[in-house]
């Protein structure tokens, strides 16, 4: 799954900027009857196809579902497919479930799940896209969903949990206008950017959700204070130690915290002779040198204690806890500010450079002054470039405008294989092979690491291949982790809440605590 800043945006039709979408009751004066959200972000489309980031999946896998998901443990598990299987190593049979129905009432068919993989295959302005990279067709047979992949793919169940369904003839302007899925809750007003009510789907096919109506508060962070200390919310996203002082003056609330999969990292363009920015000065990132000295001039500790107490450093680009980590890997790379100067020097750069570090809302970010501060006393000279939006800083990577940026990206599928195909196998536009390869990497040697991994479909024989792939990419310096960050939750005690490992927000997950009064 893509980045971690705001969701990708686009032109909203007219109908999509009305709140009120459907009439339905008026919400209960129970306090529990209505699950009272607040998250420190916006989403300006409820297309579940539009966007790849956390935020924009976050809310419409509420309004969709795909064929197969991803339980808490990130294990694959039937969704709108009861079963599967393969009669060859590139063909995938999927018989869907009976009475299964959209929120409008038609019937979930074989059409509707074909039409939802060509639309992502026909439209690049679609992130999700990058989900079907390794289906070559798909095909309608009766009850049943009949793909064909580029090649054996291991990865494909864990690919196709982020792939959610839509109404066969659906497109950007209907599904902006009436958003109609088959999950467990369906659109009852929306302000886009603002707020999303939701009420319960009386016709799922799947166990009834306890809270008839969800009610999500957008672009909060810090103004859910007041609303916290009225007690007026029932779960929040916190980023903002406010928020958390808040919740701990009274008894409602309680704290849940959980890792997150997001990795903070910098990235390099190293496909540019010049230095992208610059009046055709010769790009230092092409070096191997360049970027190992960048590695060990920071001191990950230092910058994640920057951030919160809670962030965790790291050196490696995936945790351990996802299939193709390495659990035997300890503590990360020691700071060596000598060994920096002396890998610089060799790369010709005895003298430093000086570089933008581009992002998104870097001037918030705690982390960064500690990090330029590093890097600066080993010569690498850093000013900050901020990007106001996602969709530009998204648009700035694909077209190669950037030098060195920072981000967040993540193993969202449970597995390395997404990642490491998408992110760091070189690009091939005819199979989507590295669809998010950014920084231009590419290496025939990790490319062959790469595809040998997503062949073997066994999960166990799979695993010593995809740690092989993960330490050839990082051997490479391409991406220079930097830490996970802990999700936080405000949560009210009345409240049986979990989180998941992926950390979405499932309100149908979410129930009443029966243990309180």
């Amino acid at each position: 799954m893509g980045n971690v800043p705001t969701a990708i945006g686009g032109r909203l039709s007219a109908a999509s900027a009305v709140a009120i979408l459907c009439a339905c009751a008026a919400p209960p004066t129970d306090p529990l009857g209505t699950l009272r959200v607040a998250v420190p972000y916006d989403v300006t489309s409820l297309d579940p196809h539009l966007d790849n980031s956390l935020e924009g999946f976050e809310q419409v896998s509420n309004l969709y579902e795909p064929l197969v998901a991803l339980d808490r443990e990130l294990r694959v598990v039937p969704a709108l497919a009861v079963s599967w299987y393969n009669p060859d190593p590139r063909t995938w049979i999927f018989k869907l479930r009976q009475d299964v129905r959209f929120h409008d009432g038609s019937l979930l068919t074989a059409d509707d799940v074909v039409h939802s993989l060509r639309r992502l295959q026909a439209d690049e302005r679609l992130a999700t896209r990058s989900q079907v990279s390794e289906v070559a067709s798909a095909t309608a047979d009766g009850e049943a969903v009949v793909l064909r992949t580029n090649r054996p793919s291991a990865r494909l169940l864990s690919d196709l949990a982020q792939v959610l369904i839509v109404r066969a003839g659906a497109t950007r302007e209907s599904l902006e206008a009436r958003p109609n899925g088959t999950a467990p809750y369906a659109v009852d007003a929306w302000v886009p950017g603002k707020r999303l009510r939701l009420r319960r789907h009386d016709g799922y096919w799947g166990p009834r959700p306890s809270l008839p109506y969800v009610d999500v508060q957008m672009g909060t962070d810090e103004h859910a204070t007041p609303a916290i200390e009225a007690g007026r919310l029932s779960i929040v996203r916190a980023t903002y130690a406010s928020a958390e002082r808040a919740a701990a003056k009274g008894s409602r609330y309680k704290i849940v915290r959980l890792p997150s999969l997001y990795l903070f990292h910098i990235g390099f363009n190293v496909s540019s002779p010049t230095l992208p920015g610059t009046q055709g000065l010769p790009n230092p990132f092409r070096h191997r040198e360049v970027r190992e000295a960048v590695d060990v001039a920071l001191d990950r500790a230092r910058i994640a204690a920057a951030v919160s107490p809670y962030a965790m450093p790291t050196d490696r680009i995936v945790p351990k806890s996802i299939l193709g980590g390495d659990p035997a890997a300890i503590g990360e790379r020691l700071r060596d500010v000598a060994e920096a100067r002396r890998l610089l020097a060799a790369a010709g750069y005895a003298s430093g450079f000086d570089v933008a570090l581009h992002g998104i809302g870097l001037k918030a970010r705690t982390s960064l002054p500690e990090l330029c501060s590093q890097l600066a006393e080993v010569g690498i000279r850093v000013s900050l470039a901020d990007i106001p939006s996602s969709p530009a800083f998204q648009s700035a990577l694909r077209r190669r405008e950037l030098g060195m940026w920072v981000t967040a990206d993540a193993a969202l599928t449970g597995e390395a294989g997404w990642l490491l195909t998408t992110q760091f196998h070189s690009a091939e536009p005819a199979p989507n092979l590295g669809s998010d390869n950014y920084g231009g990497y590419a290496s025939a040697e990790v490319d062959l690491a790469i595809e040998e991994a997503n062949a073997v479909l066994k999960p166990r024989d799979r695993v010593p291949l995809l740690q092989k792939a993960v330490h050839m990419v990082e051997e490479q310096r391409w991406w220079i982790p930097l830490y996970h960050n802990q999700a936080t939750f405000i949560v009210d005690r009345a409240l049986a809440f979990e989180p998941r490992a992926d950390l979405y927000l499932r309100y149908a997950e979410i129930d009443r605590d029966g243990s309180v009064p």
